[in-house]
């Protein structure tokens, strides 16, 4: 049995299919005659002492860096130190599923917000991962926007990831990290309750 099963490594034959070809013929003479069983461990045993090391697999070629138009800024030399932007990027989600590049895509618009519109840098909530709670979103959004913004300022809000409706009441929400679509009333934000606090800023143009 042995010499009939592994006599393919020898033509070069992949050992991973000898062996199961191996395997197969020990359980055929097992179902034929049940006195081999007590050959089965040392059989076992030798398989073991004769499988090859595992080869080490190479590590994987790093994936090109995919650039777009979007990700070359173009400096304005703007600055307009009454303007302000509320930046939310959630990509890996502490229950749910990921929202792949909304981090990438928040991070963009913080380039142009910054390079080329103009808002400096203080004036920049950038809100991901961890940091994107809905007590993160609310105190920025019902706090400190209303406290700093001013009549001349303009009011840039970006939101990249996940939104869920309720269907019972018909309302949209954004799902921030900690957010549960099962119970969007206390866990999300509403889209109606953002654009509310949005209009009410005293800025000049949101």
């Amino acid at each position: 049995l042995w010499s009939k099963s592994f006599s393919g490594i020898s033509d070069g034959r992949d050992f991973q299919s000898v062996l199961a070809r191996a395997f197969h013929d020990l359980q055929t003479a097992l179902d034929r005659d049940d006195s081999i069983v007590a050959l089965k461990p040392a059989y076992l045993a030798a398989v073991e002492k004769a499988a090859p090391a595992a080869p080490v697999a190479a590590a994987p070629a790093a994936a090109p860096e995919i650039v777009s138009d979007i990700d070359r800024v173009k400096k304005s030399g703007l600055r307009r130190p009454d303007d302000y932007a509320m930046i939310v990027g959630i990509e890996k989600y502490q229950t749910v599923p990921d929202a792949q590049y909304a981090e990438r895509d928040a991070a963009a618009f913080k380039k142009h917000v910054e390079a080329t519109l103009g808002v400096p840098e203080e004036n920049t909530i950038f809100l991901t991962g961890q940091r994107a709670t809905r007590t993160g979103i609310s105190k920025y959004l019902e706090e400190w926007l209303p406290r700093n913004v001013g009549e001349n300022s303009r009011v840039y809000f970006f939101y990249s990831g996940h939104g869920s409706p309720d269907p019972s009441q018909g309302t949209a929400y954004l799902v921030p990290w900690d957010g549960d679509p099962s119970f969007l009333q206390s866990s999300a934000y509403p889209v109606s309750q953002l654009y509310e606090k949005l209009q009410a800023l005293k800025a000049k143009e949101v």
